[in-house]
């Protein structure tokens, strides 16, 4: 079992947490002896799809099941596109940000751009909460040398994507979506192999990413581009105050 204090999301959300990652053979009495030592405003549990003795016994302990995090793997490999993938292609981009495509995409992130995290399902969090705990988590990311691409379509900003070369040849797309107003659009999943295109020039050998099982849209283009599931962990929650 792997216990976190999240003090950074004291800077975002304006309340302690502590994230708990349980391991396989971790059992609810393993649990206990751990909660009874938490005493943070906000608890996030996650467990391993693997592990099913926990999660009956979580509503009683005050626990909220909030989202599946699905981890996915992809090798690189692009299909064979269809016609209108084509047509995409060629009138699509990547091209690292600059400050100005950072200050657009901060305001789509202020305007709503993620809606489906379990921060911003929460009732016990604000729109501007969630937002700011993006925001800040974007700042993050730059400090640490996560690469910041946007992409363009027929010359329009329609998104973005973050990459991190985590060694051994694996990067992660840490981050990344369309754009609000191009949302209905037939480009999610050319976008997505843009990002394979992109991470095999930085040297890559393959890209993993997460995503929430609320996010539906993308977790189907990740897999019709060839993504594979490597993990699922059941996500809970506990609000303290």
């Amino acid at each position: 079992m792997k216990i976190v204090d999240a003090f950074w999301e004291k800077r975002n959300l304006g309340i302690s947490c502590t994230e708990i990652t349980v391991d396989v053979s971790d059992t609810i009495s393993d649990l206990d002896s751990v909660l009874v030592d938490t005493v943070s405003d906000y608890t996030v549990l996650k467990i391993p799809s693997q592990n099913h003795t926990l999660q009956f016994e979580l509503p009683c302990r005050g626990f909220v099941y909030v989202e599946d995090l699905i981890t996915v793997s992809g090798d690189l490999s692009i299909p064979e596109l269809n016609r209108i993938q084509q047509q995409i292609m060629r009138d699509i981009s990547i091209d690292e940000m600059d400050e100005e495509s950072f200050a657009v995409l901060l305001d789509e992130v202020r305007d709503g751009l993620f809606d489906s995290d379990r921060i911003s399902i929460d009732p016990h969090f604000t729109a501007e909460q969630g937002s700011k705990r993006f925001c800040s988590w974007l700042g993050d990311e730059r400090a640490r040398g996560t690469r910041f691409y946007q992409y363009r379509y027929k010359g329009d900003r329609v998104g973005f994507v973050l990459l991190h070369d985590e060694g051994g040849g694996e990067f992660s797309s840490v981050l990344g979506g369309l754009y609000r107003a191009y949302r209905r659009s037939a480009i999610g999943n050319t976008l997505n192999y843009l990002n394979f295109q992109t991470a095999k020039q930085l040297g890559a050998k393959r890209i993993v990413t997460n995503v929430s099982s609320n996010n539906s849209v993308q977790v189907r283009s990740l897999l019709a581009c060839g993504y594979r599931i490597t993990q699922i962990s059941h996500v809970y929650v506990k609000h303290s105050v």
